[in-house]
């Protein structure tokens, strides 16, 4: 789903490393979404790839990055990474364990809310190239501060 958001686009999608197999049924496909004890090896593969088509025009030729607000058992803190490309953005913004993100992500701008062990009822963050971290606004929009939140609701 993609949402025209004033000054950018954004894309709406999840990733999750706990792979969910699906069991296929003639003439319906996979759309009953019966899970299956049994998969075929391609489900996270298959993630992967649609994660790098979606965030590799925020990634561009990679760089150093700023996470803000990532949810951690009693706070939620902020980082700096860098990530030369789509794996290794995703690497910086999950855990070692089982994970599920839900994002949005347009050219400039990121932000998502994980699940995780410490977090099991959600907790959003936002992801910002370092260089646009020189906002002209207290609280910018899904971490693009070109535009504040005040503006963009």
């Amino acid at each position: 789903m993609t949402t025209d958001t004033k000054k950018f686009n954004t894309t709406d999608a999840e990733i999750t490393n706990q792979c969910t197999c699906l069991l296929w049924e003639d003439g319906v496909g996979y759309d009953n979404e019966i899970p299956s004890e049994h998969c075929f090896g391609t489900c996270w593969q298959d993630a992967m790839e649609d994660w790098k088509d979606l965030v590799s025009e925020f990634v561009g030729d990679g760089g150093d990055f700023v996470v803000d607000g990532f949810p951690l058992w009693d706070r939620n803190v902020i980082g700096f990474f860098t990530a030369a490309n789509a794996e290794e953005l995703l690497s910086a913004i999950t855990v070692r364990g089982e994970w599920r993100l839900k994002y949005s992500v347009g050219p400039r701008a990121f932000q998502a809310t994980i699940w995780h062990h410490d977090v099991p009822t959600g907790g959003t963050f936002t992801v910002s190239h370092e260089e646009d971290e020189a906002c002209t606004c207290d609280i910018p929009f899904m971490g693009h501060c070109d535009v504040c939140r005040d503006d963009a609701i």
